[in-house]
């Protein structure tokens, strides 16, 4: 998945969410904190839905930022990989 300048992830349009309009826009650190914040959601799980070493490397850059509210990454790695091991070590 492509990053901006500003390292957020490029969105990249997803098939699988077409039935689900609300879905269809970007989400960012900014408006999670604030709605969390909203609504008293200390914490939250960060759930990948494409299929890129990019966007889990991303989403766990975002995790492990100072005052994220995101407790968790469900990401993707390429598990057929021949240097899984090595993936899930640098992840």
């Amino acid at each position: 998945m492509p990053i901006t300048t500003s390292g957020t992830p490029v969105a990249t349009r997803n098939d699988r969410l077409a039935d689900f309009p609300a879905l269809q826009r970007r989400f960012d650190q900014a408006g999670f904190q604030q709605a969390s914040q909203t609504h008293g959601v200390d914490a939250s799980v960060l759930v990948q839905v494409l299929n890129s070493e990019a966007e889990t490397t991303e989403f766990l850059r975002l995790a492990t930022a100072p005052g994220s509210r995101i407790a968790g990454v469900v990401g993707w790695t390429d598990l057929t990989n021949p240097s899984i091991a090595d993936e899930l070590a640098r992840l």
